[in-house]
């Protein structure tokens, strides 16, 4: 007697699950399923289909045949399957017709050897100095098929700490990668130093680093300095030669890019006007130098000060400015006018004139010659002297003079 199988109601991995391999190719070991009846014997001759996933990681069978058939044991085993380039988990099936549950294989397409880093977080960003930067760098490591990969040690590198650069929180440099393929460097603080830079990741292997660029601030305003324009003078009414400049740094020394200063003439006795006002306001360049505009010497002669400050800075910067007289353009009397003596005697007030300019600016070392009528009525200057200089005041005083 033979006692016979009954129909497939159950089928069972029994080799091949879970198991991983590297993307394109293929598994170590061969899928096998047992079939069998509801009693638990194996059933030879059932055709077992194995069904791939149809998008994202999967992979392919031997010549594309995706069936098989039990043997006497009740075992089918299905050709070598060959790993697709998507890593990732996830399960074939094998399926018999009236079994419900199919057979499930876990299975691991892992990412093929490193090949290329890309820069995925953290890029073109800027920090003032001294401060974090605000979003941590990440670079992300991908193989060929560009599947991410992990597990890999992966080096940030900064410019050395003598130009614009920074520093990684507690000196750690190297990180390794996440399951994602991802390398997030520690916190990254700008040094001192004011600049743009590129911090490079790397790993073994790859020539090509991930780049991030970039930008140390200068800090806010902390000094200002004149660097052009004073001491300097010009003749009344007239343009200054150089204009007024000055550089603006923070607290570290780094100048200050986009620093609002403002230049301030004096407002009565003698100044001058930058294009008819007393006062000019300039931001400053990528250098942290403002240029005020051109600086006109108003028409009262003297010495004075321009003043430039900005925002958060104590001590202004001063320029030192001198407004000379024109040319000599009257002459005024200002004493021994009218007056008289006996003949022969000498008049009680010396002769005093005012020599200045076209703006009322006295003269100085301006010479003053007196000259009394030849013949009739006249006089004489003692020792003949009859020429003086104007001093400070712009005032000439003569000599006795006698009748």
């Amino acid at each position: 007697l033979t006692n016979t199988p009954g129909p497939a109601r159950q089928i069972s991995a029994t080799a091949g699950t879970p198991q991983s391999t590297q993307i394109s190719t293929a598994f170590p070991t061969r899928f096998q399923v047992t079939v069998r009846d509801t009693f638990g014997n194996p059933l030879s001759g059932v055709v077992v289909r194995f069904t791939r996933p149809a998008s994202g990681p999967s992979g392919t069978f031997l010549g594309d045949v995706d069936s098989a058939v039990t043997n006497s044991s009740g075992v089918a085993t299905a050709e070598a399957f060959v790993a697709n380039i998507i890593a990732g988990t996830y399960n074939v099936t094998a399926t018999v017709s009236g079994v419900v549950t199919p057979a499930i294989f876990v299975l691991t397409n892992t990412p093929g050897p490193p090949s290329q880093i890309v820069a995925t977080a953290g890029n073109q960003q800027t920090a003032q100095v001294g401060t974090a930067f605000a979003t941590n760098l990440k670079a992300t490591v991908k193989d060929g098929a560009n599947n991410p990969v992990p597990g890999v040690l992966v080096r940030f590198t900064p410019p050395a700490l003598t130009s614009a650069s920074g520093t990684f929180a507690g000196g750690i440099d190297t990180v390794r990668t996440d399951l994602n393929g991802v390398a997030t460097a520690p916190t990254f603080t700008a040094n001192l130093i004011a600049g743009s830079y590129n911090v490079n990741a790397t790993f073994s292997g790859v020539l090509t680093p991930a780049v991030f660029a970039m930008t140390n601030r200068s800090g806010p305003p902390g000094s200002i300095v004149a660097t052009a324009g004073t001491p300097q003078s010009a003749t009344v009414n007239t343009g200054f030669g150089v204009n007024l400049q000055v550089i603006v740094r923070d607290g570290s020394g780094n100048p200050v890019n986009n620093a609002i200063v403002t230049f301030t003439a004096p407002s009565s006795g003698a100044s001058g006007t930058f294009g008819g006002s007393r006062t000019a306001t300039v931001p400053t360049n990528s250098s942290g130098i403002a240029i005020a505009p051109a600086f006109t010497a108003d028409t009262l002669a003297g010495s004075y000060q321009v003043t430039a400050s900005a925002l958060g800075v104590l001590t202004p910067a001063v320029f030192s400015l001198t407004n000379t007289h024109g040319l000599a353009s009257r002459i005024v009397a200002t004493a021994g006018t009218p007056q008289s003596a006996l003949v022969g005697t000498t008049f009680t007030t010396n002769f005093k004139v005012r020599v200045a300019d076209v703006f009322n600016n006295p003269i100085r070392g301006n010479l003053v010659t007196f000259t009394p009528p030849a013949s009739g009525a006249s006089g004489t200057f003692s020792g003949n002297v009859n020429t003086t200089t104007t001093d400070s005041t712009g005032v000439a005083t003569a000599v006795a003079f006698t009748a």
